[in-house]
């Protein structure tokens, strides 16, 4: 019974577009610096990708 709840309440998946994802928040990280935070932290803006030095 509880399997059946749990396939029910499953959510599909597209593990190769989640990977994309992961590994471009990654790169992005890699991007930033501790100090690219501090400064943009008073300014009251996201940061974006487009806002990340390559």
């Amino acid at each position: 019974m509880l399997e059946e709840v749990i396939a029910d309440a499953s959510i599909p998946v597209d593990q190769e577009a989640d990977e994309a994802e992961r590994q471009e928040f990654r790169a992005m990280l890699d991007r930033l610096s501790p100090q690219a935070l501090i400064d943009r932290s008073g300014k009251g803006n996201r940061t974006t990708l487009d806002d990340v030095p390559d």
